[in-house]
């Protein structure tokens, strides 16, 4: 599936703007970040499974494009957005105008607790707040419980999804990755191993009951949820 980036914009430029900020702390360069974000996208022209296949997507390059604004030699080297457009060819009028106005976000704001929760909230066109929130525990090498860091919430947004479909099959969905975990049950309880070629998960995951990972080993059903 492929949603029109003027859709995507309105659903997620708040969330993406949030997550962008509290890593690069720049407001100029989160936006600088969602504007990129939606331009790759356009320039992609890439079919996705689900509604979570692109958020997980655009999620993974707002967090990562943010992480590489903390790059000095980034900074000084990074193309304006109007040099950018030049090199792109738009298919319509009113997409090359979505994104000369792509950085007129709203605010946003991101609150993290000592527990490892976190809520993003934001302003609505009807004058509403929106929020979204998150969290959880990381395990440790000995087995020991820890609430997640900042840091590692916004790591996070990377996460493996487990996405249940209507016609009863289960996927994980990791960076690019599908994988197809349906007859992989067994008592209620499936094992995945993924992997972005750099950093590898091991995923727990009871069927429509949760799932947990691990970069060390496989958890025990029983120690979540």
């Amino acid at each position: 599936m492929r949603r029109p980036v003027q859709e995507l914009f309105g659903d997620y430029q708040n969330n993406l703007y949030a997550a962008a900020f509290n890593v690069c702390k720049n407001a100029e360069d989160a936006k600088d970040v969602v504007q990129d974000t939606f331009i790759q996208y356009y320039s992609l022209k890439k079919d996705f499974d689900s509604e979570q296949h692109i958020r997980a997507w655009l999620f993974r390059v707002a967090i990562n494009r943010a992480k590489n604004m903390n790059r000095t030699f980034w900074r000084r080297n990074k193309k304006s957005l109007e040099d950018y457009m030049e090199t792109l060819v738009f298919e319509t009028t009113e997409s090359e105008e979505l994104f000369e106005t792509v950085m007129k976000l709203p605010n946003a704001t991101f609150e993290f607790d000592s527990d490892g929760n976190y809520v993003i909230s934001y302003p609505l066109e009807d004058g509403t707040m929106g929020e979204r929130g998150g969290g959880g525990i990381a395990y440790e090498r000995d087995g020991s419980e820890r609430p997640l860091t900042e840091d590692e919430v916004l790591e996070s947004l990377n996460d493996p999804e487990v996405v249940y479909e209507d016609d009863g099959k289960v996927w994980v969905y990791y960076y690019d990755q599908k994988i197809e975990i349906t007859d992989r049950f067994e008592d209620g309880v499936c094992y995945v191993e993924v992997s972005n070629g750099d950093k590898t998960l091991y995923m727990t995951i009871k069927y429509k009951d949760g799932w947990c990972s691990s970069p060390h080993k496989y958890q025990s059903p029983a120690s979540f949820n």
